[in-house]
């Protein structure tokens, strides 16, 4: 296989030699550079440059975007923001949960700095988005994703809130859920909605599950983008490993869409072949067990205004638990895949290599018994 160059990840294959990349009954060839989504009328371009993939925007311009929803997203955040004053009656200023689930556990020093634990929210490298308004979010009418820097603050779920939740609806779990969708065009992730209405649905089933709501890494509303702050926009990607990989987080991913929403497959295609993509789902496969990996796509949503059941929809969706990959085997697997700035490649690449090492420090075989444990 090493003479073809050749990678497969579950349905998924990239062919060195042919430079095509085959998802189902979705493709993207990189003679034509192109993925198309004829439901939403975008078009995501990929281009190879210096022998490594990159996405090129077009047709999503994030800023008009913004101009459009601003209001619907100003009315979802004080929404949200009223919903978590009355969750303040519940609060546990012993931080139970918090305290149990991040006790004597290596990665919490890493999950604090991340979230910025003890320094002002503003500041942290990530920031979590409440649970609460994305649905509120998802039910407007043009409801889109707005970036970091432009949200409101009601629609953050900060540190010192999660602190003092109680424990999530599945069994010994943090009030966070880690989504890991495909970006649809390179200046914006979603620009018609059609993964944040997907998305909506399952948080709106964990929400409605206990009436409490949940901090949310997403990471294009979660992370400021480097231009404004270098620093702690590398600082974010290094942190994200310790939240997808924490094993009291659960992960949803969005790795497609169903056929009567995305019939070209764009979703999926896109889910594929971008770098952000291998990360997150790789990550949260290390050391998860199955129920805490969540795969969206198998979700058959059968409408309706109530939320989805929460039990039944978690226990139709697991999602498949692939073997780990060594750290090599991930850094050229990631060579193979496309990003938005290229620079993110060796910083992804550097975070799960540090997050690998930290979960198998002394590594000869890896067994498999209900999750994978090094030996």
């Amino acid at each position: 296989m090493n003479e073809e160059s050749r990678f497969v990840n579950e349905e998924s294959r990239f062919v060195n030699e042919e430079s095509r990349f085959v998802n189902e009954e979705s493709r993207f060839v990189n003679e034509e550079s192109r993925f198309v989504n004829e439901e939403s009328r975008f078009v995501v371009n990929i281009v190879e440059h210096e022998g490594e993939l990159e996405v090129k925007a077009q047709d999503a311009d994030e800023s008009s975007i913004f101009e459009e929803v601003a209001a619907v997203v100003q009315e979802c955040a004080e929404q949200a923001a009223a919903a978590a004053e009355g969750d303040a009656d519940y609060a546990d200023a012993k931080m139970k949960a918090w305290l149990e689930l991040t006790e004597e556990d290596e990665g919490v020093r890493t999950l604090d700095e991340a979230l910025g634990v003890g320094g002002e929210p503003s500041e942290a490298p990530i920031r979590l988005v409440d649970a609460r308004f994305l649905v509120a979010l998802a039910k407007a009418e043009g409801g889109r994703l707005v970036g970091r820097d432009a949200l409101p603050e009601g629609a953050f779920f900060d540190v010192s809130r999660l602190q003092r939740e109680s424990y999530g609806s599945l069994e010994n779990t943090l009030r966070v859920l880690a989504v890991s969708m495909p970006r649809l065009s390179g200046e914006h992730p979603d620009p018609t909605g059609v993964l944040l209405r997907r998305l909506g649905r399952v948080l709106d089933s964990f929400v409605e599950d206990d009436g409490g709501s949940y901090g949310v890494l997403l990471p294009y509303c979660s992370v400021s983008p480097p231009a404004g702050d270098g620093e702690r926009y590398e600082r974010a990607l290094h942190g994200l490993a310790s939240i997808y990989g924490y094993t009291a987080i659960p992960v949803l991913l969005l790795p497609a869409l169903p056929a009567d929403v995305d019939a070209s497959g764009a979703a999926s295609a896109a889910y594929a072949v971008l770098g952000w993509s291998l990360f997150e789902s790789c990550v949260a496969r290390l050391v998860k067990p199955p129920t805490m990996v969540i795969d969206v796509s198998k979700f058959e949503d059968e409408g309706g205004e109530e939320a989805p059941f929460l039990e039944p929809l978690v226990e139709s969706c697991r999602a498949l638990n692939t073997p780990p990959l060594l750290p090599a085997a991930f850094a050229a697997a990631l060579r193979a895949r496309a990003f938005v700035r290229d620079a993110d490649r060796e910083v992804l690449a550097a975070a799960y290599e540090a997050f690998f090492n930290a979960a198998f420090p002394s590594l000869d075989a890896l067994l498999y018994d209900g999750e994978w444990v090094g030996r």
